[in-house]
């Protein structure tokens, strides 16, 4: 795999996944396509739980008193976050949002007092997947779409100087779609292979030519770049 691997993940996690890409010794193009803003809470009660499904909603340190509270996190970015933050009793998910589910289940008795740090866009109903729990939401950030690809990766889509694409999120996934429609530069996906972490994140872009798509085997960083690091062994062959 000569050619550069383009990353469209946010700040900070765009420059912590570079890093590991250019480990495994690909080149890189940085474009992230969601930019995070942060709302400042106003929460007025102390919660039994915490959860939150992005490092994003833990931007703010903990407030007092809230620093043993159980929290159920998505991955490993969100537990290093929340820890970041002043928070001490973290769980992480590895990634996978049925495991959260799970995990809030097994370590909150029904009935507690549950506090959903969320975004202000979310693909599911906390409330409706813990049923047994009372869920509070609080939105602390939001993710505001990329109006244009950057010049440089615009430069190089037109020089057939992207092998891969890697994808995290639907939302991330139908804005790159969105922007390359928009820049007249959907025929450059026929020499790229998209790499997503979910069958969610594909179903975003699955109209796109691409030359060929893989779903990550788990559902976090690591299972990304073990398809990455596959894909160049390959090359190498």
């Amino acid at each position: 795999m000569k050619r550069s691997v383009l990353i469209t993940r946010p700040y900070p996690d765009a420059e912590d996944f570079a890093q590991a890409v250019q480990g495994l010794g690909a080149k890189v193009v940085l474009d992230p396509l969601l930019q995070p803003v942060y709302f400042s809470a106003n929460i007025v009660y102390v919660p039994q739980g915490i959860i939150a499904t992005s490092a994003h909603a833990f931007s703010a340190p903990a407030p007092d008193h809230w620093a043993q509270l159980p929290v159920v996190v998505m991955g490993q970015n969100s537990r290093i976050a929340a820890h970041a933050s002043g928070y001490q009793n973290i769980t992480s998910a590895n990634g996978s949002f049925e495991a959260l589910l799970q995990l809030a289940d097994k370590i909150f008795s029904p009935g507690t007092e549950i506090l959903y740090l969320r975004g202000e866009t979310v693909r599911h109903q906390m409330q409706e997947r813990l049923p047994h729990h009372a869920i509070s939401e609080q939105i602390v950030y939001a993710m505001q779409p990329a109006t244009a690809l950057h010049e440089a990766t615009v430069q190089a889509l037109s020089n057939n100087e992207i092998g891969v694409v890697t994808l995290f999120s639907p939302r991330t996934a139908a804005t790159f779609a969105e922007l390359l429609a928009a820049q007249g530069l959907s025929e450059h996906a026929a020499g790229i292979k998209a790499l997503c972490l979910s069958a969610a994140v594909l179903d975003s872009v699955r109209t796109l030519p691409w030359q060929t798509t893989e779903i990550a085997p788990y559902p976090d960083r690591d299972g990304m770049l073990a398809v990455l690091q596959l894909w160049m062994d390959q090359a190498h062959d």
